[in-house]
């Protein structure tokens, strides 16, 4: 770590150590020197990308999901002017050093948990843009296995028309055709890192960025005689890495239907965990909601609620989290 990291960044966070670091700045342990407590994760980035980390901590403030860090505070250095925020450390082991070898049933655990926050991205309208193995930590000393996708400085709505960004080797196909990521564009990307999980590999190799968009854009996808996984998985993998979006599948919550039927395997899409985490992702009720409760006559179903609101206040999202939490029989 540099002379400058072990010094306390801002007068108040002394660094333990680099948790990890790229081209837009780093992540570090540090301890709070004002407040305190266990230690934190520090996400510094230079003064250019402000307006990305600004971003970035607003969507994982809003979305509120165990597989998501969760954020605490967005600040600026005082001395260097650098974007800061801080929030719980993500444990656990990159995707591939953590599940290959481990029995298949942990694999599917893992997997499903990736899907689900896929899934929640998906309904906020997101694209993560760099899903890649280094980006999944997977916890193992939980049962089942908590998987959190890290590092969301790439997100953008999906739809929006951005220039294509990530990891090339993860790169949807219509990303090269200057097509506008989607939630399509993660499936992808994650049936790359399911290829070299039960796979030998990559699916394709490559060694400049016009070859790897000719690979994801002609190549044919093989698979190894040594694929660890079923015939059935494999072809779920095969469908993840369709060149056209139209053939892969519509949602993240419709490959976890098909994962577990594949597998023979009850794969939920919502946990209780990740109930919590989606009612309180729903947007706070502004002033304009109007809310109308009234005891009503004594029934089984108890008194009614009559909420009203103006189109596309959010009514819509809220009584859909309301309703999925009913029919899993939670209390929140």
């Amino acid at each position: 770590m540099s002379e400058r990291s072990e010094q306390a960044i801002g007068g108040r966070w002394q660094p333990l150590r680099r948790l990890g670091a790229g081209a837009s700045g780093e992540v570090l342990l540090v301890q709070d020197l004002a407040r305190g407590g266990p230690p934190l994760a520090l996400k510094r980035v230079p003064q250019a990308r402000l307006p990305a980390l600004h971003d970035e901590f607003r969507r994982l403030q809003a979305l509120r999901s165990p597989g998501l860090p969760r954020v605490d505070e967005l600040t600026l250095d005082p001395v260097g002017g650098d974007g800061l925020f801080t929030g719980e450390p993500a444990r656990g082991t990159p995707f591939l050093a953590a599940l290959r070898g481990a029995p298949l049933p942990v694999q599917l655990q893992a997997i499903a948990d990736v899907l689900r926050t896929l899934a929640l991205l998906g309904e906020r309208g997101l694209v993560h843009r760099d899903l890649k193995p280094e980006h999944l930590l997977v916890d193992l000393g939980v049962d089942p296995p908590r998987v959190v996708l890290v590092d969301l400085g790439l997100a953008v709505a999906a739809s929006a028309h951005a220039i294509p960004a990530g990891s090339l080797p993860y790169l949807a196909p219509e990303l090269f055709r200057g097509e506008p990521p989607a939630p399509a564009s993660d499936l992808y990307a994650l049936g790359v890192v399911l290829h070299e999980l039960w796979g030998s590999g990559l699916p394709f190799s490559a060694a400049t960025p016009i070859e790897w968009a000719r690979a994801h854009l002609d190549a044919p996808v093989r698979f190894a005689a040594g694929f660890s996984a079923p015939a059935a998985l494999r072809e779920l993998v095969a469908r993840l890495l369709a060149k056209d979006p139209l053939a892969r599948y519509r949602s993240a919550g419709e490959c976890l239907a098909d994962l577990s039927r594949a597998a023979a395997v009850p794969l939920p899409v919502a946990t209780a965990a990740t109930l919590q985490g989606r009612i309180r992702s729903v947007p706070p009720l502004g002033p304009s909601w109007r809310e109308q409760v009234t005891a009503g006559e004594p029934r089984p179903g108890g008194p009614a609620t009559w909420v009203t609101a103006p189109t596309r206040a959010g009514r819509d999202a809220l009584l859909r989290e309301l309703r999925i939490t009913a029919s899993q029989g939670e209390a929140w």
